[in-house]
């Protein structure tokens, strides 16, 4: 895929999805040494391991010193004895903190999700993420009208079931489908110290105060279950800002 820009920073940062075979040995000790320094409890085995599993790999340069500042690992597939569609699931994921103001993962996640429900277009598509911090749920929140759980709904009876199978099959007893929660006997990575925490602003946010009700332990590494259905009809918004904003900079970029 093309490179993707962010015109929302001041920092010119851009982005490429690979496939995880194109990620060699260089680039596994800079994505682990970026993923060490925010999140404890991890292991380069374990995060070998879960990136042999997934299939794509979104990655976050600074343009001027090429250094990487970010990246996301996905998968997508067709989970047949879990429902008909196709299943995104998200990984590890991390942004150095000078670059929290982009959206370039934002951007290159929705490019992702376009390009995927474009190319099947009347199949169902889900994004399966777990959460233990609630920037990621807030990601899922913002963006999609049928994501679940939430403060403002119960989880539709089809979803849950759907939520409840995956999340069985793939982490077995460590799913408690009652608490909608995944907790690990050891925890498999959890954010450092005040890296996780809302602020006082963010604490107004009834979605952020939901997720900290149903994630009271997210410190400890605990993941929240989640789903969300990607229909064109609740993308189209995300869509065009996404393709706007690409041809705003690029004008911009042909009048230097």
């Amino acid at each position: 895929m093309k490179p993707v820009a962010d015109p929302s920073l001041k920092k010119d940062l851009f982005s490429k999805t690979v496939t995880v075979k194109k990620i060699d040995a260089k680039m596994r000790k800079r994505m682990f040494a970026l993923l060490e320094r925010y999140y404890d409890d991890v292991e380069f085995s374990r995060f070998e391991k879960d990136l042999a599993e997934k299939t794509h790999v979104l990655l976050f340069f600074e343009r001027k010193t090429r250094e990487l500042v970010g990246f996301s690992t996905v998968y997508r597939k067709r989970i047949e004895d879990v429902a008909p569609g196709i299943f995104i699931f998200s990984g590890d994921t991390v942004l150095r903190e000078d670059c929290w103001g982009s959206k370039i993962l934002q951007r290159s996640f929705s490019k992702y999700i376009i390009r995927t429900k474009t190319m099947a277009p009347h199949r169902k598509v889900y994004w399966m993420l777990i959460s233990k911090g609630f920037k990621t749920y807030m990601m899922m929140r913002l963006n999609f009208n049928q994501s679940y759980p939430n403060v403002k709904r119960k989880t539709p009876r089809n979803y849950q079931e759907i939520l409840d199978s995956y999340y069985q099959r793939k982490f077995g007893n460590a799913y408690d489908a009652t608490s909608g929660l995944i907790t690990f006997p050891t925890s498999l990575g959890s954010v450092k110290g005040s890296f996780a925490d809302p602020s006082p602003e963010q604490m107004k946010n009834p979605d952020i105060r939901y997720f900290l009700e149903r994630n009271a332990n997210y410190k400890e590494g605990v993941e929240l279950a989640c789903i969300a259905e990607i229909r064109l009809r609740d993308f189209a918004g995300i869509a065009s800002k996404f393709f706007l904003n690409l041809a705003k900079s690029s004008s911009k970029k042909s009048k230097r």
